[in-house]
């Protein structure tokens, strides 16, 4: 397995294990020092999700515009950016969830797909609560989604596209496809990925047309997204709290590598400028 499968199983496993210890079923947790014992023994390391810099962002944002395939779909990935939001989040959300008037989105629930042999019903699709405060949030709504937001329902009535959907009672679903059906997350990933292929074949040749240096698109998931906008959000905002809250981070430590991971990016930047401004020398 993958250390960031062994690091879920051990992050449920160690939920479990409290709940054994509450209920006096167990004296002790052994789970805590697990991954430490891994890292030690094996040398693994998590792998990094890198956020798209500001220069690929905009990019893949403006290949989307006015695209005669693809711009549909730049409403949905402008929403993702603009918000951090999970997948799950994201296609969970109603229209009900969003305040216009007050400017924010509610998130107190998410989406989730579960099939295969584990899955006896014939149910795939659920609505899953937080499991913890930290997943029940209010995000502000800054103007470009917005905007997003007006372009997915002006597409939807143009195309007659109305939600067809109802998971557990709930419905009403603002993110659909051209079935009135909720995303799944591998659907979204698979539209990245010819996305992504779409505009580096074009950047590709229209670099070598103009003899300058190619910005290509790594390959990236959605949840690479929510990293950017994560990373957009610690270069502007210093109170680690407000990131966290934003973000939905259950624990301070996720919020502060992150933060760290993109302050070590813009510490020349940041050298720089304080030098010019107090002038030092």
């Amino acid at each position: 397995m993958s250390y960031g499968t062994i690091e879920h199983l051990q992050r449920e496993l160690h939920l479990a294990f409290e709940m054994a210890v509450r209920d006096c079923l167990i004296r002790t947790n052994p789970t805590p020092q697990i991954l430490g014992q891994l890292k030690q023994q094996t040398k693994v390391k998590r792998s990094i999700r890198k956020a798209l810099t500001p220069e690929q962002q905009k990019a893949f944002l403006q290949f989307m515009d006015g695209h005669p395939v693809y711009d549909h779909w730049k409403p949905l990935f402008t929403f993702m950016i603009g918000t951090g939001v999970r997948v799950g989040e994201f296609s969970g959300l109603r229209w009900e969830d969003v305040d216009l008037k007050k400017g924010y989105i509610t998130i107190d629930h998410a989406m989730i797909y579960f099939a295969g042999k584990m899955n006896p019903t014939e149910q795939r699709t659920y609505i899953s609560k937080p499991k913890t405060e930290a997943g029940i949030r209010k995000i502000p709504i800054v103007p470009e989604v917005r905007k997003a937001l007006d372009e997915v329902k002006q597409y939807q009535y143009e195309n007659g596209i109305f939600c067809r959907t109802e998971i557990d009672g709930y419905t009403n679903f603002i993110f659909l496809n051209r079935f009135g059906n909720v995303y799944l997350q591998q659907t979204l990933d698979r539209t990245l990925a010819r996305i992504i292929d779409a505009y580096n074949d074009m950047e590709l040749h229209d670099a070598a047309k103009k003899k300058r240096n190619a910005v290509l698109l790594p390959h990236f998931t959605c949840h690479v997204l929510r990293h950017t906008f994560c990373a957009r959000l610690c270069e502007h905002e210093t109170n680690l709290k407000i990131i966290q809250l934003i973000m939905g981070h259950i624990d301070i430590g996720t919020t502060m590598n992150i933060y760290a991971e993109v302050s070590e990016e813009r510490k020349k930047e940041s050298m720089d400028s304080l030098a010019d401004k107090l002038m030092l020398f």
